[in-house]
């Protein structure tokens, strides 16, 4: 099945951010050297970005391992193209690192090539860019859920603790956002005082009741 633009640019993106570490960490020790700047705009794109980033498409339909052969064989094909034809770049004094010799160096960059399609999969299945975006109506409606869950909370802390300070229990009504408070009697070092509150508190809307 074919992907589609939207599916294989995070693959691409992420093979070509790979590219450009391993250019940098190249280019900072001298492990080769191109013969003009621009061809190494033309191996991230070509081959980290469209061939890695296409290989790297198949992991989840073939798996890691086929990734990595696949990754391997056009990574050998590409070196072994620049050292016989196209000669973009070159291994100085034919050293990398503490490899000597064509054979040592294409064998241990094989290996390396082999392995940025599964690596390209793992950082790019890291990414959050398959998560439905939500809308925003569906945001609201979200903060309304929340507002509605802490207002429960509220109302119910608050008749909590009436009940508590009246020891006789509370007449409560509650009506949608508005907390009221009926013939609340208190009772204090022994003495009845009864205290009337109605429309106590508007908790929603931003209004609030007078005192009666």
């Amino acid at each position: 099945m074919a992907l589609s633009w939207t599916q294989f640019w995070p693959y691409a993106l992420t093979a070509l951010i790979i590219g450009v570490l391993a250019e940098a960490v190249a280019r900072g020790l001298r492990l080769w050297v191109y013969r003009s700047p621009w061809l190494v705009l033309v191996n991230l794109i070509a081959m980290y970005g469209l061939v890695m980033g296409g290989i790297a498409t198949l992991v989840p339909r073939r798996g890691a391992i086929a990734a990595f052969v696949l990754g391997a064989l056009a990574g050998l094909a590409y070196e072994l193209l620049n050292l016989r034809r196209l000669q973009w770049w070159s291994f100085p004094n034919q050293r990398l690192l503490f490899l000597r010799g064509h054979v040592a160096i294409l064998a241990v960059l094989t290996v390396l090539w082999g392995l940025v399609p599964p690596v390209t999969w793992a950082m790019r299945s890291a990414w959050p860019v398959d998560r439905p975006r939500r809308t925003l109506q569906e945001r609201l409606d979200g903060l309304t859920a929340r507002e509605q869950h802490l207002l429960g909370k509220v109302t119910a802390a608050i008749e909590f603790g009436l009940q508590i300070l009246c020891g006789c229990g509370a007449k409560l009504a509650f009506t949608p956002g508005i907390f009221r408070a009926e013939c609340l009697e208190l009772t204090l070092g022994g003495f009845g005082v009864e205290y009337l509150a109605r429309h106590a508190r508007r908790l929603v809307g931003g209004q609030h009741g007078g005192w009666g």
